[in-house]
């Protein structure tokens, strides 16, 4: 919870890199940039691979509003969740490390977060030529990326460019920790959904390399599916009453060797039945949030 410490900052943005250092220097030296021309903000990076710490550290000497953080990978879900716990700022900014972000987009953030404590905002990306903001579940129980101008409704923020108020984040329990990566956020948006919160976007249209952590990398290519099929089980158990669960994992399963053919052009049709069957073990474990 916050300590109520007259210091603290109103935003910490908060960026959790693996080696990213080597793929989005451009992007994590820009960010730096923005925390010495706005001094007000907090900037905690934290650094899941033991690859990073060293060179931000050196990226960011002197600025005292920077700290960073090196941890045996806990996930995304799990950096996140520890720079909340240690944080006594207002509002949290999650922000993927290949983003670009201004000085102006970051005042047009703190602005559009106001003294609504009770909601949520979604930060628009541009991501390989298509604008997103936050998070849609198509059909009421498929996650996405939803689409700026489409019919996709947003139910809240994405961990790549979303803010939330810090107290309603612990409240929640912030991101749940067994996802890892991949599919956390579509969980707290869901959850938070259901519960009655808004979720407001703002258009910046932030340019977003994505997938800079598994360039070139057929094992995080893999990596990555797998943990994306599994999750999308996950977060429909947590969310979904028992009966739409049966239905939503039958129809996954039909779906599964139709999606295997774009799959197997990745590498990956393997890990996409693996993912499949990690989720329904998973799931046996796991009971719906009230």
């Amino acid at each position: 919870m916050a300590s109520g410490n007259a210091d603290a900052p109103p935003l910490e943005v908060v960026v959790v890199t693996y080696s990213s250092c080597e793929n989005a220097e451009r992007e994590l030296r820009q960010m730096i940039d923005v925390a010495r021309e706005r001094p007000a903000a907090r900037w905690h990076f934290i650094d899941n691979s033991g690859n990073d710490a060293a060179r931000l550290l050196e990226w960011a000497y002197g600025l005292v509003n920077v700290r960073v953080t090196e941890l045996p990978n806990p996930g995304f879900a799990g950096a996140c969740n520890v720079a909340a716990e240690v944080s006594d700022a207002r509002w949290l900014l999650f922000l993927n490390p290949d983003v670009e972000v201004t000085a102006d987009d970051l005042d047009l953030v703190l602005g559009h977060a106001g003294s609504n404590e009770d909601r949520t905002l979604a930060i628009s990306m541009v991501t390989n030529g298509v604008r997103h903001a936050g998070v849609a579940m198509r059909h009421k129980v498929w996650f996405v990326d939803a689409v700026v101008g489409s019919s996709d409704r947003v139910i809240g923020p994405s961990g790549g460019a979303g803010l939330f108020p810090r107290k309603l984040f612990i409240e929640q329990g912030g991101f749940y920790e067994p996802l890892f990566a991949w599919g956390e956020d579509a969980d707290l948006a869901w959850r938070l959904h259901r519960q009655g919160y808004e979720c407001a976007v703002l258009d910046l249209g932030l340019p977003h390399q994505g997938g800079h952590s598994i360039a070139g990398s057929k094992a995080s290519t893999q990596f990555k599916v797998q943990t994306l099929y599994r999750n999308r089980l996950i977060v429909a158990r947590r969310n979904l009453r028992n009966a739409q669960f049966v239905a939503f994992a039958c129809a996954y399963a039909v779906a599964l060797p139709l999606l295997l053919p774009k799959n197997a052009k990745r590498a990956s049709g393997g890990a996409s039945v693996r993912g499949f069957l990690d989720g329904l073990r998973a799931c046996a474990s796991t009971r719906r949030l009230p």
